[in-house]
This record gives structure tokens, sequence and C-alpha cells, in this order.
């Protein structure tokens, strides 16, 4: 056995000539006796239940195979035991000295790893800032959401200009998706009144350009399906309030006509009183009539009604 100073490795070197191998007589055992003995058992397996199955004689011929198993088992047993007593105390003697160099290999194992994860949180950092610095050229800066950190950068042997390379590739083609379905929004909107925003749809950039594509295709559909069917609501909506709004004037009229005719009717006042003669002439009956407010529209009727039947008037405007 040698060891390392500057590594703590040992060399452990088998050599056989240091042990002694234990011989078995064949005698040990009658061999062919054994084996002709478990073939003739072996036959039992070919016995099948039927109706001449006899239960009992299969039971103690099954104890009796238990009971030889049961002896070739213990007497392995013994023989494993006897040839290992003297390996034992190598064997556990070995196996400690491998628990304990395994302890220290953990524990620098573990050592190794907070050193490297430190390492990886140091580049993390130093990314984050690289982030920083390329993300302005972004035409949203919602798209730094879409900006993927690759496994691959926490490597020793990944280096910063890769990753950066890494990072514009990216920044690049988000710039290039958003450009090209501002494009197709313009060219979308044009056609209806509810525009679509790309602010509404910028967390989809992660999926496809088709499957985003697609999504702005469906609803532009709907959107022309909604106005075409507000506008003919509005339409029908119009057309009714035309309709009731002629309806009510009709009504207005209707109403004032009638309450201008009930006020007309009630400031009739007829009074006959005599008209004194003139040059002694025959006295005659004068009838007087006040009608109080009329419209002038209805005065001039009546007034037109005294001259077609030759009715003696007189008349005041006020």
């Amino acid at each position: 056995m040698e060891e390392n100073k500057n590594t703590g490795q040992l060399v452990l070197a088998f050599n056989k000539e240091l042990i002694t191998p234990a011989k078995i007589s064949p005698e040990l055992l009658d061999w062919e006796l054994l084996e002709q003995t478990t073939l003739e058992i072996e036959e039992y397996k070919n016995i099948i239940y039927n109706d001449d199955f006899d239960l009992e004689s299969t039971s103690l011929l099954r104890k009796d195979i238990s009971n030889s198993k049961t002896q070739i088992d213990n007497f392995r047993k013994e023989l494993k035991s006897y040839l290992e007593s003297e390996t034992k105390v190598y064997n556990e003697n070995l196996t400690s000295y491998v628990n304990r160099l395994e302890t220290v290999r953990k524990h620098l194992h573990d050592l190794e790893k907070l050193a490297d994860q430190k390492r990886i949180d140091l580049k993390w950092e130093k990314i984050g800032e690289l982030k920083k610095v390329l993300v302005k050229s972004l035409v949203n800066e919602d798209l730094e959401q879409f900006i993927d950190d690759y496994d691959k950068w926490e490597t020793k042997g990944c280096k910063m200009n890769t990753i950066e390379t890494d990072i514009q590739e990216q920044i690049n083609r988000l710039n290039s998706k958003y450009n090209s379905i501002e494009l197709v929004l313009k060219g979308v909107n044009k056609n209806i009144e509810n525009k679509i925003k790309i602010e509404d749809i910028i967390h989809m950039f992660g999926e496809k350009q088709e499957h985003i594509l697609g999504y702005i295709s469906e609803k532009e559909k709907d959107i022309i399906e909604t106005e075409d069917k507000m506008r003919k609501n509005a339409e029908v909506d119009k057309q009714k309030a035309v309709k009731e709004a002629e309806e009510k004037a009709i009504k207005e009229t209707e109403e004032k006509l009638k309450a201008q005719s009930n006020k007309a009717s009630s400031h009739f006042t007829v009074t006959s009183t005599p008209k004194p003669s003139v040059n002694n002439e025959k006295k005659n009956s004068y009838i007087i009539i006040q009608v109080n407010g009329l419209e002038k529209e209805i005065a001039k009727g009546l007034l037109k009604y005294c001259q077609d039947n030759n009715i003696n008037f007189e008349f005041e405007e006020r």
C-alpha cells in the first residue's frame, strides 16, 4: 500500500500470493445422488388436479420436499459462514476505511459546490448588468420578459461574449416580431372601429408568430361581426326613436288643439241687446258675441264664417 502525500490518494495492491484459498473436497457431498434425487422430485411438477387427486398424500409429499429444501439451504449457509469466517474481519475493517474516506470526500465535494455556486451567482450578476444595457435596444420594454436565460451560461466554458451574442440575437428576433405584428395591426385596424392594440396582445409574444397572427385574424372577425351587429341595432333604435317622436308630436298637437278648443268654448259670451235706431228707423235685434282666448287662425275662420253668411259683426284684435 502506498500513499501520495500531495493528493491523499491511496494505492492498494491485491497480492493473491498472500492469500491461501479454501479448498473443498468433492467428497463433501454426493453430487450425483443429490442431482438424481432432485430430478426425481421435479417429476412431481407433472401432477395435475383431477377427480383422482389425493389431497392427503400430496400434502405429505409437499412437506417432505420442503424439509429437503430446508436441509440444503441450511447446509449452504453453514458452509458460507465457515468459508467467510476469516474474511469477515477484513471486510469490516476495509468497509470502515471506505466510510471514513467517503466522509472526507463528501465534505470536500460540498465545499466545491459552495464555491461553484458563488461563481455562478457572480456570473448571473454580470449577466444581469449586461442585460440592462442590451435591452435598451428593444422597441418595447415589455418584451424583456421574453428573453430566455440559457442553462449553458452557467458553465465555466461559456464566456461573456457568447452570452452577449445570445441575448442580442433574442432581442433582434423580438424586435422583428414586434415590427411585423405592428404592421399587420395597422392593416387590420383600417377595417374596424374598435382597434386592436399591440399592448393588448404583447403578453402572447412568447408564442410563435403564426399563433399570434391567427389570434389577430380571429379577433378581427369577432370585432367586425360585433360592430356590424351594433350598427344594425343602432339603425333600428334610430328608426324606432324617430317613429316614437313623430307619434309623440302628433299626440301633443292633438292634445293642444283639443285644449284650445275647450278653452275657446269656455270663453264664449252671447248677449242680446236692442240697437238704438237712427233717424227713427225700425228697431232691429243686435246680438253681441264676445269670444276670448282663440288662436289667430281659429279667429280668422270664425270671421270668414260670419262674412260668408252675411252676419254682421264687430271685430277688435287685441
